[in-house]
């Protein structure tokens, strides 16, 4: 998803990545929504860290968009979240469609179980709220996410990159699981094979039959366990970014 730095790239990075950014004493609790009665699901309001409490925008500004995405990666190397960098463009096209179709469905394969659950995908103000279908049905808008996608956009009108950083319920979702729901999000959202199915599920849901999705997955080899290594940087298993 994010362009990988040449080994010089990061280098430069790891020295950066001390300096340019801040101390986070939040990456092992995650943000979490109050369980109490809430208006509409897209209503509900948290309050994520700014990115200038994670990074030193000052000295960061200072770094190529390339040593950036690396010392971003490098910052959440060993936390409990995900995180990526997609370039403006991407961004603009994800958005957009989100913001037209701001609900679908991610199947995951749970860890060494081989039970599919379904998670459901809301799109609200740059931010993706990932919840437990099973839960979203039992406590419908009292629900509470089990990811939470936060998108930076504070260096795309100098660096033409976007920011993604997740934060995790570890009650619900392991790293992987979480590094695999922000793959396949950008798969659904980026590709135009999935945009019919997201269309459908939004506009006409019931026109919408869940063993399609599942039938491209299976189709496409990527209904599978979730990957172990690189967890925190969903770009090693990041979607193509072309048109499917």
């Amino acid at each position: 998803m994010s362009e990988q730095p040449t080994s010089t790239g990061a280098g430069k990075a790891s020295q950066a990545a001390s300096s340019a950014t801040q101390t986070d004493s939040s990456t092992s609790k995650p943000t979490t929504v109050d369980s109490k009665p809430t208006p509409a699901k897209a209503d509900i309001v948290f309050v994520p860290p700014k990115l200038s409490e994670i990074l030193d925008l000052t000295k960061i500004s200072a770094e190529s968009a390339k040593d950036i995405t690396e010392i971003w990666r490098l910052f959440h190397e060993g936390k409990y979240a995900v995180c990526a960098a997609i370039t403006s463009q991407q961004y603009a096209k994800l958005s957009e469609r989100a913001l037209r179709y701001p609900r679908f469905l991610v199947p995951v394969l749970r860890d060494g179980t081989g039970v599919i659950e379904m998670f459901t995908t809301e799109w609200h103000n740059d931010n993706l709220l990932v919840t437990s279908l099973a839960e979203y049905k039992i406590r419908g808008a009292r629900s509470s996410p089990a990811l939470i996608m936060r998108h930076y956009r504070e260096l795309e009108p100098s660096k033409d990159i976007v920011l993604m950083r997740g934060q995790i319920d570890p009650s619900r979702l392991s790293v992987a699981e979480a590094g695999l729901i922000a793959n396949q999000f950008q798969l659904q959202y980026l590709s135009d094979g999935f945009l019919n199915l997201v269309r459908t599920f939004n506009e006409t849901p019931e026109k919408f039959n869940v063993n399609d999705l599942l039938g491209v997955y299976l189709g496409r080899g990527r209904l599978a366990t979730p990957p172990t290594a690189s967890a925190t940087n969903p770009s090693t298993n990041s979607p193509p970014t072309t048109q499917q």
